[in-house]
């Protein structure tokens, strides 16, 4: 065999194992650790109030705060392990932020008044951005809390739903006839050609919650989703 010839071939044999070498170092991608319960939604939503009850405060009054409630690596005692939980305030200012979070949460928490129809309106936008965002998959589930159930003429959860499928079809028609897209999403819902409709989204759950029952829908949610993973 010539001089030339084993200089080639020691080469390529160099160069496969060269390659090899770094995707072992460095070509495997890092599983993100989804460890973060996000609480959401309008002003009012009773959202806070059930913050304080996850992490074993009940008796703690609430006000309208315009910074997030957080506290990581937090053992609820109503949950087996740890988790980072976020509680953020209804306002928009931080909805870029919320959309960001998302790639690192296991659960987001939307709860919604039932008895304010503003509620459910302001919660559609909500809704919308999360959905439409490149960032939410099958990972991470969104629980909307059909709250205050214990209010006077609460709308049930297939109500809310239904008018939520209505709302969020708008913001989707007014978004497409004006071409206006948020920077923040990739605009699947956006880009979407047939009428919205909760369905499509197979981690999208709907229950009703209210603060007299101690939250047991919502706790029982989160359960059994976080410890089927």
């Amino acid at each position: 065999m010539s001089p030339i010839l084993n200089t080639i071939i020691l080469i390529i044999i160099s160069t496969i194992i060269l390659y090899i070498i770094y995707k072992i170092l460095f070509g495997r991608s890092k599983k993100v650790i989804r460890n973060t319960i996000m609480i959401i939604g309008p002003s009012q939503s009773g959202k806070t109030t059930f913050f304080y009850y996850l992490i074993g405060n009940e008796n703690q009054k609430t006000i309208m705060s315009m910074q997030p409630n957080e506290l990581n690596d937090m053992k609820s005692p109503f949950l087996n392990n740890k988790y980072d939980i976020i509680d953020y305030p209804g306002t928009g200012y931080y909805q870029e932020m919320i959309i960001n979070k998302i790639i690192q949460t296991k659960i987001i928490l939307l709860f919604i008044d039932s008895s304010d129809k503003n509620s459910i309106v302001q919660s559609a936008k909500y809704i919308y951005d999360i959905l439409n965002s490149d960032k939410f998959d099958l990972d991470t589930n969104l629980v909307i809390c059909c709250n205050k159930q214990d209010n006077n003429f609460p709308k049930t959860k297939k109500i809310i739903e239904d008018e939520l499928n209505k709302e969020i079809e708008n913001l989707k028609i007014i978004k497409q006839k004006n071409n206006l897209e948020d920077s923040v999403n990739m605009g699947y819902i956006f880009q979407m050609k047939k009428k919205f409709n909760f369905k499509m989204f197979e981690n999208v759950i709907f229950i009703e919650s209210d603060m007299k029952s101690k939250y047991i829908n919502v706790i029982n949610k989160l359960k059994e989703i976080l410890e089927s993973h």
